[in-house]
């Protein structure tokens, strides 16, 4: 008996030993102030949960893409490099054109980024940027973005080398602004919804820290929504992970709270539907210049990057609904919105996102030009896999326990049937 009582815990096990994989996110400077002016330097961490307590492995190397203004910010030099990392790490690859930083980064040592650069520091730092305002830029709000298209990472867990894919973008938001009052960054880094079979819904507007209220539509029962402050220790307060909604729309609030007190709050109207016939694109591409995000019916924020000589972009998609094109003309040198409508016979409506950031004439040559999109091969998703796994592992651990529930039942019998003899 004892013998079958353990087969089924070792049955079971796998189950109890799967855990989330990690990820890259980004963070302001523990005390630096959201409020910022002219001549102001930032600084921005690349920082990791892989290799803490909460995750276990050793990363090996990581790609990341940042997007940012680039007529709002400029790079500054620290200890004479652009990039600073932990010992042990080395840049493979670093490129900038006009708003995009491409880095990559490779573990030389074998073991994980867990020491601060300075005592009042982030611990799991894997790199550290420092922008500063240019004098010239008027009061605005902006933000720096950590793109979940090109952001991954190989690590090494319980003996297999893998790769990791960012499932989520960050932002780190910023209020320019010369005469305003120093307070501690209070907004969200990022806000997710799924409904009641995991399956993301779309914001609308897509997510950005300084957009406070939001739309989404479902025909789901119920949806869960994450959101997350990482910056200046702030606190989320006001969600559970399960969100029952009523009949025809139900408001979520979301309160982040920094350790100075300051509050905001985040409101996503949920619109809930009973056809079925939510008005999204099929399909969407920039013809010569490929959009540096794969496209995804549930994202609708795109960047693309076009050399100074064009004034409009070619815009191909495909859609089953009324669709409208905004702002795709005359476009200025620097960052420009083009708003993609698309709307259902119900009235409904759904708008993309594509972000245009023209370059500087001496910029050109730095543009990536494609006269044909690469097919690219079916990406298989990390949630995916997860799935399968737990899929797989219960109905193993199934069929143990009915085997041993059929064994326990002969023996039982058996002993029975002796007894009766006696």
């Amino acid at each position: 008996m004892k013998k079958k009582i353990f087969l089924l815990i070792m049955l079971l096990f796998p189950l109890v030993i799967y855990a989330e994989p990690g990820y890259i996110f980004l963070g302001k400077d523990i005390n630096e102030s959201y409020v910022v002016k002219q001549g102001d330097v930032v600084t921005v961490y690349l920082l990791t949960n892989f290799g803490t307590e909460d995750v276990d492995g050793i990363m090996e190397s990581y790609n990341a893409q940042f997007f940012y203004n680039p007529y709002i910010f400029e790079l500054v030099k620290t200890d004479n490099d652009y990039i600073k990392l932990q010992d042990g790490w080395e840049v493979t690859n670093y490129k900038t054109y006009s708003s995009i930083i491409n880095l990559s980064v490779r573990n030389t040592i074998e073991q994980n980024s867990n020491e601060k650069f300075e005592d009042d520091e982030y611990s799991n730092i894997i790199a550290k940027l420092s922008f500063r305002v240019k004098d010239n830029v008027v009061n605005q709000n902006t933000y720096i973005e950590l793109l979940k298209d090109n952001t991954n990472y190989i690590a090494k867990t319980d003996g297999e080398t893998l790769t990791f894919d960012n499932t989520e973008n960050f932002f780190l938001n910023y209020d320019i602004n010369s005469n305003g009052i120093k307070k501690q960054d209070s907004n969200l880094t990022s806000i997710s919804v799924e409904n009641e079979d995991g399956e993301e819904l779309t914001l609308s507007p897509s997510f950005n820290p300084g957009i406070y209220e939001y739309e989404v539509y479902t025909n789901s029962e119920a949806i869960n929504v994450y959101a997350r402050c990482i910056t200046n220790n702030c606190v989320v307060s006001g969600i559970d992970n399960k969100i029952n909604l009523a009949k025809n729309t139900t408001t979520v609030k979301i309160t982040s709270t920094s350790v100075d007190g300051t509050k905001q709050v985040y409101k996503i109207k949920v619109n809930k539907y009973s056809y079925d016939g939510y008005p999204e694109l099929k399909g969407l591409r920039v013809l010569k210049y490929n959009m540096i995000e794969t496209f995804d019916p549930n994202v609708n924020t795109y960047h693309v990057v076009i050399p100074s000589t064009e004034d409009s972009i070619l815009i191909d998609y495909e859609s089953e609904y009324d669709v409208t094109i905004k702002g795709n003309e005359n476009l200025k040198i620097g960052e420009n919105l083009v708003v993609i409508e698309t709307k259902n016979n119900e009235g409904d409506t759904n708008e993309y996102y594509l972000i245009v950031s023209k370059t500087e004439k001496e910029e050109d040559k730095e543009v990536p030009v494609v006269e044909e999109p690469t097919k690219e091969e079916p990406k298989v998703e990390e949630k995916d896999n997860k799935k399968l796994y737990l899929a797989i592992c219960m109905i193993i651990s199934m069929c143990a326990i009915a085997c041993i529930i059929i064994l326990i039942s002969r023996d039982i019998k058996a002993s029975k049937e002796e007894i009766d003899r006696k």
